[in-house]
């Protein structure tokens, strides 16, 4: 391959390294290369909605997580009180006396909780899987995609950002 050349070529597949509106890029697979006119509008519309669907699950995660939060919370071992002994609380379930519990240092991150932080994890990675593949149809270097991803993104945004950030918000 010479230096001036405009394409790359690797094992038969050609690349374009400049923004373009031509078609032929392969989109995610290979059995998705979009060779017309329709197909790329059709590939462009589906990449529309998959960026406004990667903001709608960008804007639901903090609910989600705060509701897996709140449902934890009310399910924690209130203290009662055993009226037989002492006037001090007992905390049932638990084998750290409360003398015990006022002489540990005290924390500085929130415990590991896995019914909260294996789904927060979850989803975390979800949405990085759909950042992901947003990046790769934008390394098409297709203008057509990265436009309507842009759009989707921004549309996205504009319909689901407040919910996200008044999930933030309200629980500061």
């Amino acid at each position: 391959m010479s230096d001036n050349s405009t394409y790359f070529v690797h094992d038969g597949l050609t690349m374009i390294p400049f923004f373009h509106f031509t078609a032929g890029d392969r989109l995610l697979f290979d059995a998705w290369q979009p060779t017309t006119g329709g197909a790329i509008a059709g590939a462009c519309i589906g990449a529309f909605f998959f960026a406004v669907f990667e903001r709608w699950v960008h804007a639901v995660s903090p609910a989600v997580i705060h509701y897996l939060v709140q449902r934890r919370s009310r399910s924690v071992i209130k203290p009662s009180r055993d009226h037989t002994s002492s006037p001090q609380p007992s905390y049932e379930g638990s084998d750290v006396s409360i003398k015990e519990k006022r002489h540990l240092p005290p924390r500085t991150s929130p415990p590991f909780i896995v019914g909260i932080d294996v789904p927060r994890g979850m989803i975390y990675a979800f949405q990085r899987l759909l950042g992901f593949i947003l990046m790769l149809a934008i390394m098409t270097f297709q203008a057509g995609y990265i436009l309507s991803i842009i759009a989707g993104l921004g549309l996205g945004e504009m319909l689901f950002g407040r919910a996200a950030y008044r999930v933030v918000k309200d629980n500061r």
